[in-house]
């Protein structure tokens, strides 16, 4: 299957249907590098033509076929050439061969129209251009296609003018195969494993600059070299001992393993096509960089650059480097540069680097640069050199945490393990992990230079930044541990240690169930700082969002403000409490101003901290689209920093989307990740987490299974969970669906506490009017006070307020309309593409008589999946996961006879009788995703 081709793919489907109308052809050209899928193309377009009942004429020009003129297109129709012995003339031998082959096309024409396919036209015979080029044009009106396929900037000037010739042609359809994008790109991926590929496999895509022959290469040899195998249907990447998580040079993430000997040799082979000086000046480009200065490069090699000009062109015209615009030249993939690197000795290319330092450490524009091929160049033992690339990486944390973090790593492979300079170099890498990541790695890195450092001044820094760093992972546990050591003064350890790690011990704590500060809550005002950000963990934590907010506020004004590790962690704090308090004004301007204060976009933990509420926020504003974009985009960055609850955020937001829109599958998918909430609270690293989770899984489960097991899965975990933490971290909309679920169940006992709590918690925030507006939903729903509704449509969640207008229209006396309640429910749904929620509403509507118009007509056929409407292939696609038309029902708001009609027309217009049936058609034809809802269209 080509992959990431559709375009391309539907250009050639129009020239193949232009023919089986007995239309002019014209001509399709195919440009690409190697392994771009040119051939794949011409395949594609040959068997497509025979399904079509096309005459094809395919054939692989060569350097063979040159030998006897026009060889190649008589070959393409298995024919040969006419004798020409008596004909002594070049110029009329090759006219008549020309009209020979034309009188072959003719006779094939007799018979239908036909395409002519030949593949790598720039290793064709002039003889054959000169033909091609004459009867493309001759033959214009006929009912022939000529599909040419060559490489980019191969052929020489014959083949150049050719190409640019038929591409002034109006009947010329030009196609120009670039490099894959990512998702085709794990497209290929995913059909060559039969799974899902390892996310280091993932994140080497971009090694391959979008060759899918280059990547199916790649995997090849891993498979043959069993560094990639398939367990079970799953693949598994062998793990590399002698993989680092970074790349120095700024490449990107690092090939965690040597390039296999598979793709070695193609790539060697291409490297035999170019001279040795151009490959010695590609040897020293590769220690450079991906990019690479010329300057610098000739420099090197000790000649000027006017000298390498011959030999950089040879490289670009051999399609290995390209010029970037940016006074530099780049390689086109990296596993190019990467082989290219691999064939220079280990100590060689150590002093390339080195010599590369000394030129670049002169000019203040390469310097950083220049430290880097430094690092890579230095020697073990070379202190000196060792000295300046640690005082480079303390330089570089705030403004660049990621290139501190490669100059500690490397030093660390240069100095004695369990020296000074080894954990100073230790904690120098933790700090930049707390900015940049990655944890994991850099975790097993502190543990270990822990359990050899002796007491002494470097040994409680050390234990600081390694718990900072656990804190992000949410190893909490382990982050008390290492601090509550430190808590008390005792002599070795300094006043900003013992600071850092009270605030680490207040922050690990939070998370436990008792309610009271830490032991040090009261201590002297040094503490000062560090007390009003426990007030505040400790008050947002338990429902009084008003004194937190206090909290926070006093703590960023400059008289109390608090170490500078705490800095990165406070604004995300108060941009959660406000999200939960329906600040939304003010939540955006501080995710906004957190974004942009960041010193550096390295600065990946913040970033994408500040990006999963963001996600969140989105969600809360009723931007569907956008939440559900940006936290999948988030996620993925989130899993690999090893962040548990910024991965659960995202995933909750999904699910949240999913079941607004009425996507089934999609929330499906992401609810196997919180159904921990069902089996294993202990599995969440916090309260939150677990509420978060809690609350999205039971919202799915009432939707699928209906308020009884809802209920069950809320009562089960009544033990370690709150409804007054419930309720804080679902937002306003929780307290009135917590009271449905008891008033559907006649469960008062459920719905007294509920309003009680509400109420408790409206009351320790009296100036936040969205606690307010909850309770007065909630207590207006449980004892069907009016009054009370109409002041909860005022609340400043629009959810919430839509929610309301629903509940007042089932609550209102008979004098009144309820129609304009329900209306104003679906006006705010409609607006936020919340389909599903739109369903329900439209569904209360009809029966009161309303029909609200929400769909556009569409001719249809009679029969086939194209017949169905929108509604019918909702049924369909549901049924056919297994649902019970009760089920599909309950999901889509319609009455199960409703359903059962819908199944008989489905049954009726694609000719089936049985379920089973239905599955395969749904299978076959639908690429769609599952809906709980659809849009409606008549039939």
């Amino acid at each position: 299957m080509l992959r990431g081709r559709d375009d391309e793919l539907a250009r050639i489907e129009a020239v193949l249907q232009r023919l089986k109308d007995h239309a002019p052809g014209g001509i399709v050209i195919i440009e690409g590098d190697k392994g771009t899928g040119k051939s794949l193309l011409l395949d594609h377009a040959c068997r497509r033509a025979t399904e079509l009942r096309i005459g094809t004429a395919l054939v692989l020009a060569d350097e063979f076929l040159r030998i006897i003129p026009l060889m190649p297109l008589y070959a393409s129709m298995n024919a040969v050439p006419p004798s020409l012995e008596n004909i002594s003339d070049a110029s009329q031998r090759l006219i008549t061969s020309i009209e020979h082959f034309r009188s072959r096309v003719e006779q094939h024409l007799s018979s239908g129209p036909l395409i002519i396919a030949v593949d790598d036209t720039h290793l064709a015979d002039p003889s054959s251009l000169l033909a091609l080029r004459t009867l493309s044009t001759q033959m214009k009106h006929r009912s022939v296609a000529w599909f040419l396929a060559r490489r980019t900037g191969y052929g020489g000037e014959a083949i150049d003018k050719l190409f640019g010739r038929l591409r002034r042609e109006k009947t010329t359809t030009a196609i120009t195969l670039g490099p894959l994008d990512g998702e085709a790109l794990h497209q290929v991926l995913v059909d060559r494993l039969g799974s899902e590929p390892p996310a280091e496999l993932q994140e080497l895509l971009s090694t391959t600059g979008g060759n899918p022959y280059l990547l199916t290469q790649f995997v090849e040899g891993l498979l043959e070299e069993e560094t990639l195998r398939i367990r079970h249907g799953r693949a598994e990447l062998t793990p590399y001992t002698d993989h680092t998580p970074f790349s120095l040079m700024g490449d990107g993430p690092p090939i965690p393993f040597p390039l296999p000997e598979r793709l070695r040799k193609e790539l060697t082979h291409n490297f035999s096509k170019i001279s040795s000086r151009t490959f010695r000046l590609l040897q020293i480009g590769a220690v450079l960089g991906q990019s690479f200065d010329p300057e610098v490069c000739a420099r090197m090699i000790g000649e000027s650059t006017a000298n390498c000009l011959p030999h950089l062109c040879e490289a670009m015209e051999a399609n290995l480097i390209f010029s970037n615009g940016e006074e530099s030249f780049e390689f086109q993939d990296r596993m190019c540069r990467q082989a290219i690197l691999d064939s220079i000795p280990s100590p060689l290319r150590r002093s390339l680097h080195r010599e590369a330092a000394e030129i670049m450490l002169a000019r203040p524009a390469t310097a950083l640069l220049g430290v880097r091929h430094l690092a890579l160049g230095a020697r073990q033992g070379d202190s000196e050199t060792i000295t300046i690339l640690s005082e480079k990486a303390r330089e570089s944390l705030a403004h660049s945490p990621k290139i501190a973090a490669e100059l500690a790593h490397r030093c660390l492979d240069l100095v004695p393990p369990n020296s000074n300079e080894s954990v100073d170099l230790t904690i120098t890498a933790l700090e930049a992990a707390f900015l940049y990541g990655p944890f994991n790695e850099t975790t097993d890195l502190g543990r270990k230079a822990l359990a050899n450092v002796p007491p002494g001044p470097r040994r409680p820094r050390l234990q600081c930044a390694l718990a900072r760093t656990l804190l992000l992972t949410e190893q909490f546990q382990e982050v008390l541990e290492l601090v509550e050591p430190l808590l008390d003064p005792v002599p070795g350890i300094c006043d900003d240690v013992r600071a850092e790690a009270r605030l680490l011990h207040m922050c690990a704590n939070a998370t436990r169930s008792d309610d009271g500060p830490p032991p040090w809550h009261s201590s002297p005002a040094e503490n000062a700082p560090l007390s009003v950000f426990s007030s505040a963990v400790i008050e947002g934590r338990n429902g009084n969002i008003e004194r937190a907010l206090d909290a926070l506020s006093r703590l960023r004004t400059p008289d109390t403000s608090p170490q500078p590790h705490t800095m990165h962690l406070l604004p995300l704090l108060q941009a959660g409490i406000l999200i939960s308090a329906r600040e939304t004004t003010q939540a955006t301007r501080l995710l906004t101003l957190l974004q942009e204060e960041s010193t550096s976009p390295e600065w990946r933990v913040l970033q994408t901290a500040a990006r999963a509420l963001h996600s969140e926020l989105h969600l809360v504003e009723g931007r569907l689209e956008t939440a559900a974009e940006l936290a999948a985009d988030v996620i993925n960055t989130a899993k690999s920093l090893a962040m548990p609850s910024y991965v659960q955020i995202c995933q909750s937001v999904l699910t949240a989307v999913a079941l607004h829109t009425g996507d089934a599958t999609v929330a499906d998918d992401h609810l196997p990740h919180l159904r921990g909430a069902t089996t294993d609270p202990e599995s969440f690293t916090t309260p939150d987490a677990h509420a978060r989770a809690l609350w999205h899984t039971a919202r799915v489960v009432e939707a699928d299974a209906g308020p009884e097991e809802a209920l069950r899965l809320l009562t089960a975990n009544e033990g370690t969970l709150t409804t007054r933490h419930l309720m804080l971290i679902a937002g306003p909309t929780a307290a009135p669906w917590l009271v449905r679920l008891g008033r559907h169940l006649q469960d008062h006992a459920l719905i007294d506490r509920i309003v009680s709590e509400a109420g408790d918690l409206a009351d320790d925030n009296p100036s936040l009017p969205v606690f307010r507006t909850s309770h007065e939903h909630a207590l207006g729903l449980a004892t069907g006070d009016t009054r009370l509704l109409r002041k909860a449509t005022e609340s400043p969640d629009r959810w919430a307020t839509a929610s309301a207008h629903e509940d007042l229209a089932h609550t209102v006396r008979e004098d009144e309309d309820p129609i304009v309640h329900l209306k104003a429910a679906l006006s705010i749904y409609d607006g936020f593409g919340a389909k599903r929620d739109a369903a329900r509403v439209r569904n209360h509507l009809r029966k009161w008589g309303v029909r609200q118009r929400h769909w556009s007509t569409a001719a249809r056929p009679e029969h086939g999946w194209e017949s169905l409407t929108e509604t019918e292939r909702a049924v369909a696609l549901q049924v056919s996961m297994g649902l019970t038309n009760r089920q599909v029902a309950g999901r889509m708001f319609l009455s199960p006879h409703t359903v059962g009609f819908h199944l008989r027309q489905i049954y009726r217009k694609l000719g089936i009788h049985s379920r089973v049936d239905l599955a395969r058609h749904v299978h076959t034809h639908s690429s769609a995703p599952t809906a709980l809802i659809t849009e409606r269209t008549p039939p």
